[in-house]
């Protein structure tokens, strides 16, 4: 969809404002009401409110984790950015590759939507977690 890399490139000076590490905790958060308001959509309805509206605030989210990361590489990783970027985008493409055929194998519907939310929320609390041990870290 667009909408992904038009935000990104509006949402990209917030990013540099707020910080990476922030932001991607929100696009997380989002990304995961995004996923639940998907997940209400009844298995029989495949164009359904729900489901537009779900996929349209996943898209703004991940919109804003793509700007986040770009942020928050050069600050975790300093020297190795590039090497980063590099995993980031072999990950990303595979990502695209493997993640349609797991949500295919659970059957779709509810379930795969469950999943996508449940990872959503673990990355947001990972990356939360990966803040906090960053802050504790500088405090030092």
């Amino acid at each position: 969809m667009i909408i992904s890399p038009i935000v990104r490139t509006t949402l990209g000076p917030q990013t540099d404002k707020f910080g990476g590490d922030k932001c991607v905790i929100v696009g997380h958060i989002v990304c995961a009401i995004g996923a639940a308001i998907f997940a209400l959509a009844p298995d029989n309805t495949p164009y359904g409110w729900n489901i537009i509206g779900g996929t349209l605030i996943m898209c703004t989210a991940q919109g804003l984790l793509n700007s986040a990361v770009f942020k928050w590489s050069p600050k975790m990783f300093g020297k190795r950015t590039a090497q980063v970027g590099g995993t980031v985008g072999f990950v990303g493409a595979l990502g695209g590759f493997f993640i349609p055929i797991a949500l295919s194998l659970l059957g779709g519907g509810s379930l795969s939507m469950f999943l996508f939310t449940f990872m959503h929320c673990v990355m947001g609390i990972l990356s939360f977690i990966l803040k906090k041990s960053e802050d504790a870290k500088i405090r030092k």
